[in-house]
């Protein structure tokens, strides 16, 4: 026997929803007029919602735990291509009637001609209900499409992930559009452009931007940016090519920069320290946790770099090619001892 839920007074009938987990909060906002108006008035929502395509696309939920602060996923509802047994069940989202079901996860599955035009009407549909926006979206199929759409719903988004391999790949006009006009501060691009792309002068200001597959860049292009925190994954930077960066941060360049990591061929500090050893500075002999705006940590050695201005950056290789460099103090104040 069913339970009357929606035929109890306001107050407990809202109680009970508040015990829900927030995928049965959808499932259930789907079943009348009058228990979509309840939870749309419901006072707590989730804070920020998570739209990723994968080989399954979900909507999902970022829930920040106070203890380990890790952000746990909880997906609110699918949407996948309609499989060649269709479900008996069907629900009505935003005037579209598809099938559905739970699968064993406990969420909502529902079935589409087209899985990214379903994403981004249940996408739509889950903002709507908890009348909050995407905080984050990862791009990695429909590119173009899916990009337009996201910048025609809303006005900014918190991050951006662009992800083009194997069958989903991206044109260089495509990644250039997105890079150029994405209205997001965190910015993550992993497309395989051809051989022949470039993209010079990019000095849009943003806090984190991630190129992977960088082979095309220079180091003009590293001394132009306008980031605060920059990794590059893809192209082998000379010890020699660091060193005339070093010293262009040394004299003021790259104001903004916090972080950064790039790849070498070969990490050697007598090469990249040509010239600037009277700007070393040496700590106290321990570690340092180094905390960037993108939440990426590494290991500082006691060796550091002073600016005329008193400014200290540390550096450190790992591998002997991964070089790593920050600018104190970190994203959580903490300073160079």
């Amino acid at each position: 026997m069913a339970f009357p839920l929606l035929q109890l007074p306001y107050l407990p009938c809202v109680n009970i929803i508040n015990l829900m987990e927030f995928s049965e909060q959808v499932t259930l906002s789907l079943c009348s007029r009058k228990a979509y108006s309840i939870i749309k008035t419901y006072p707590i929502r989730p804070q920020s919602l998570v739209l990723r395509l994968h080989d399954c696309i979900k909507v999902s939920t970022e829930v920040c735990r106070t203890v380990t602060h890790r952000r746990a996923l909880s997906i609110l509802l699918g949407a996948e291509e309609i499989p060649e047994e269709v479900p008996l069940e069907t629900v009505s989202i935003k005037g579209h009637t598809v099938p559905a079901r739970i699968v064993e996860k406990g969420y909502l599955e529902t079935y589409w001609e087209k899985k990214h035009i379903g994403l981004q009407i249940i996408s739509d549909y889950v903002c709507d209900l908890f009348r909050v926006d995407l905080g984050t979206v990862s791009i990695r199929t429909n590119h173009r499409s899916m990009f337009d759409w996201v910048h025609r719903r809303q006005s900014s988004v918190g991050v951006i992930s662009i992800v083009g391999y194997r069958k989903e790949k991206v044109s260089d006009d495509d990644l250039e559009y997105m890079i150029l006009n994405s209205k997001t501060d965190y910015l993550k691009v992993k497309v395989i452009p051809s051989e022949n792309f470039r993209m010079r002068n990019f000095n849009k200001k943003l806090s984190y931007l991630a190129f992977f597959n960088s082979f095309w860049m220079t180091m003009d292009d590293l001394m132009a940016l306008e980031c605060i925190s920059f990794e590059s994954d893809g192209r082998k930077f000379t010890n020699e090519e660091v060193n005339q960066f070093l010293k262009y941060w040394m004299n003021g360049g790259s104001p903004r920069l916090k972080q950064l990591g790039l790849d070498l061929e070969s990490g050697d500090p007598e090469v990249f320290l040509d010239g600037l050893m009277d700007n070393v500075v040496t700590g106290a002999p321990k570690m340092r946790d180094y905390l960037g705006v993108s939440s990426v940590e590494f290991l500082c050695t006691r060796s550091g770099l002073r600016r005329n201005d008193g400014v200290i950056a540390s550096f450190c290789l790992f591998h002997s090619y991964l070089f790593r460099f920050g600018v104190w103090p970190d994203a959580e104040g903490n300073t160079f001892e």
